[in-house]
């Protein structure tokens, strides 16, 4: 099907440059590939309320979180292997539905513990800007697919980013973030994290958001797919 795309279609658009420079590189006689953004709203604390986190006896700024589809690509066991690894004493909270019936969330299910809780998926936005706001950390362990809206909307809320080392991530997150390939790596990352200062945090909030602004706005995203829209059909 991705080798069909390129020959049915005028104009391919990936949301990462990553992966449209694959799309250049294997399939140079297909349809040419341009890069538009995915895109995230920039979102304050001060703009949400705390009270959600109570239900799953939380604090703000005490606990960890994941947010993410059980699945292998996801990395979800190695960040609570790497989690596990580090003597901190807040929460990891894992926002996915794991009540499948494949072996990988039977795995993930096992490793459930006061320290390793899995809250299911949550489909309240306000719920879940809640948790995002209010986290120390987002882990982030996707491994393919682009641009991930997850990853953005978390650097959107100013999150401190630990994120899974490829192109995908670094194009999105670039030196704003910490990069772990191991369990071992996430857990020295977990522990930069915890002893940073308040500005250390407040510098990192302000380059994750700096970057959305800059690249990931709705409103640019917007005028560039105006922009192509009347570039190649404006013959039709």
């Amino acid at each position: 099907m991705e080798w069909l795309a390129t020959r049915v279609a005028t104009l391919l658009v990936a949301d990462a440059e990553a992966i449209a420079q694959r799309f250049r590189q294997t399939h140079p006689r297909g349809a040419p590939c341009t890069f538009v953004a995915y895109g995230a709203e920039l979102m304050q604390a001060a703009d949400v309320d705390a009270a959600p986190l109570a239900q799953w006896g939380l604090q703000p700024g005490q606990y960890m979180l994941v947010v993410a589809r059980a699945e292998p690509e996801n990395h979800v066991l190695e960040i609570i292997e790497g989690y596990t690894l580090q003597a901190g004493n807040w929460p990891l909270v894992v926002v996915g539905d794991i009540g499948g019936a494949t072996a990988y969330q039977q795995r993930l299910r096992q490793c459930a513990s006061d320290k390793v809780r899995f809250v299911g998926g949550i489909y309240d936005a306000q719920q879940l800007a809640s948790l995002r706001l209010h986290a120390a950390c987002h882990l982030h362990g996707h491994s393919v697919g682009g641009t991930n809206p997850s990853l953005l909307e978390a650097m959107a809320c100013g999150n401190w980013v630990i994120a899974h080392d490829n192109p995908f991530n670094r194009e999105v997150a670039r030196e704003t973030a910490d990069y772990f390939s191991t369990p071992e790596q996430l857990a020295q990352c977990l522990q930069r994290m915890t002893l940073a200062t308040a500005a250390e945090r407040q510098a990192r909030r302000d380059a994750v958001r700096a970057i959305v602004a800059r690249f990931y706005g709705w409103e640019s995203i917007a005028d560039a797919y105006e922009r192509l829209i009347v570039e190649h059909c404006s013959e039709y």
